[in-house]
């Protein structure tokens, strides 16, 4: 799997906060199948959390695509689930309550003996309007330092990009430090407008918005103008950003700045 970071090296725990913005079943295969086989490759036990299909469809594609899911589930190293039945059970969506989820997934992952967790979540629930979907990009600023850094666990969030907006996708798979580019309609490779690089210090990232010379202020590309730029801490409370289209409580969208920053 082809991993491309963005600014400089990051440490381990960044690099396992994986996205992938795919479209259609080959970019799933090479990002989604390749990385369930990496995991049961490496002694992990891998949960995958679908959408919207069931479990047993999961399963049967991720056969089709060279996994060997069908002896995975029966010996518990691959437990697939609906998010729906699982973290979304309870609306609304809560970062607090999925980093305490994280938590429990990786002890009783350690309990029974893998040497850790590897996660698969489809994301394109955040497009419905789900209650709390307009917490999902706080949810993933805040993963780096609050999860990924103590637990044992490498995620891929994936971003399917026939359900999910043009901007709220770029948004989001920027919010990674580790990312995978499919190649663009075009045969361009994909460049989200905002980019997040690691500033060398554990406390901290800095989320910078990329100038869209060509299409300055184009519908969907997310919130803020060009140039702008903004220095999320990581720390826990609030540092959240309205995603584009989506109506969320009042107040969601307003982000933490650095002093010196302008506004995101």
């Amino acid at each position: 799997m082809s991993l491309t970071g963005v600014g400089p090296k990051p440490s381990p725990e960044w690099e396992r906060h994986v996205c992938c913005a795919y479209a259609g079943e080959r970019q799933w295969a090479r990002s989604a199948a390749e990385f369930v086989r990496e995991g049961l490759a490496a002694g992990r036990r891998v949960v995958y959390f679908a959408d919207t299909a069931a479990p047993a469809a999961v399963v049967e594609r991720l056969g089709r695509n060279g996994v060997d899911a069908v002896a995975a589930v029966e010996r518990g190293g691959l437990v697939v689930r609906r998010a729906e039945d699982s973290y979304l059970r309870r609306p609304p969506f809560d970062p607090d309550r999925m980093a305490r989820a994280w938590e429990q997934e990786c002890a009783t992952a350690i309990r029974e003996g893998y040497a850790g967790l590897y996660a698969v979540g489809e994301m394109a629930w955040c497009a419905r309007g789900v209650p709390g979907a307009d917490r999902l990009l706080e949810y993933e600023l805040r993963l780096n330092r609050e999860v990924f850094a103590r637990l044992p666990l490498t995620a891929l969030c994936l971003y399917d990009r026939a359900v999910v907006p043009e901007g709220t996708t770029a948004l989001l798979t920027a919010a990674h430090i580790r990312r995978l580019f499919p190649v663009g309609r075009s045969g361009a490779r994909t460049e989200p407008p905002l980019g997040v690089t690691h500033p060398g210090r554990p406390d901290g990232f800095r989320a910078a918005r990329r100038s869209r010379r060509r299409h300055p202020g184009r519908p969907g590309d997310g919130a803020g103008g060009p140039g702008a730029s903004a220095r999320a801490d990581g720390a826990p409370g609030p540092v959240r950003r309205r995603l584009p289209g989506h109506r969320g409580r009042r107040g969601a969208g307003r982000g933490r700045a650095a002093p010196s920053a302008g506004g995101a």
